[in-house]
């Protein structure tokens, strides 16, 4: 995290107990960075889950077996869409969208 662009350092299982403290940066919840991100991933949770009870209500049993499973699967592709337009993995900004809106 402080060190962008570096090689990764590698912590083989066997150490762990010896190097556990190198992933302090996980948890570290003083870190600016960390805390916005924490805010950030709060609040795409929220809409992620608005966007369920509302797919939910088109379901005429949404508490089936199947659509629970159903709109999981739609959510879990429309976060991996979103984070998918955000690191450029689509290639073309707004693809996403102008895939929606079509």
């Amino acid at each position: 995290m402080n060190k962008p662009g570096r090689d990764p350092e590698i912590i083989l299982l066997k150490d762990f107990p010896k190097e556990y403290y190198r992933l302090q940066f996980l948890v570290d919840t003083g870190n600016e960075h960390l805390k916005r991100e924490m805010e950030v991933s709060m609040a795409a949770g929220e809409m992620v889950g608005l966007l369920y009870d509302a797919f939910a209500k088109q379901y005429r049993d949404p508490s089936s077996k199947q659509a629970m499973h159903s709109l999981n699967v739609l959510c879990v592709r429309l976060v991996f869409c979103l984070y998918a337009v955000d690191a450029g993995i689509f290639g073309r900004h707004g693809m996403f969208h102008n895939y929606l809106s079509e």
